[in-house]
């Protein structure tokens, strides 16, 4: 934003890291959300998302008179952890009929959210450690070297992982050998 419009529309840094977890939580909770969708628990979604209008709309508005902005935000991302959790909830104790498979779901997930906050905050460090002009080249370099330093660490945290082997036999199918 800096670079094409200029430092009056550059946002606090909060909010980005908002967003970025706000993208977070929908790509994690976008397979059991389409699942509880296909099961045709929309009764049990109605709940929710009275629930989430209504954290989201009033933390909104009472966060934005006292503290600006950011609460907005912060609602945003709290409305979406909750719907994350009703839709676990709805899809593991209602459909699956199984509290254990729920806890072992959420273990999962904490395993993702600690190794996105990880390498999420290597890559911020690691940039901070390059110093280049603010221009065009820094936006692609940084860009670059952010995606690099994720990927080696997918690789290296789950090269040993079923899904890992599965994503690298569908990419061998997609890109053709020369």
């Amino acid at each position: 934003v800096e670079l094409f419009y200029g430092g009056d529309y550059v946002l606090n840094p909060i909010i980005t890291i908002l967003l970025s977890i706000d993208l977070f939580i929908i790509c994690m909770q976008g397979a059991i959300g389409e699942l509880v969708d296909a099961l045709g628990y929309f009764r049990q979604e109605r709940k929710m998302y009275f629930f989430y209008a209504l954290t989201n709309l009033s933390l909104s508005i009472i966060g934005a008179k006292i503290w600006g902005i950011i609460p907005v935000f912060v609602a945003t991302v709290l409305s979406q952890l909750l719907g994350w959790i009703w839709r676990s909830v709805i899809a593991y104790k209602i459909y699956f009929k199984s509290k254990a498979r729920f806890y072992q779901y959420w273990f999962e997930q904490l395993k993702y959210i600690a190794f996105f906050t990880f390498s999420s905050a290597i890559a911020f460090l690691t940039i901070k450690f390059i110093l280049l002009s603010k221009s065009y080249l820094m936006f692609i370099v940084y860009g670059i070297l952010i995606e690099l330093i994720i990927m080696v660490m997918f690789i290296v945290n789950y090269r040993k992982k079923d899904d890992y082997a599965y994503m690298k036999m569908l990419l061998k199918k997609v890109i053709p050998k020369r």
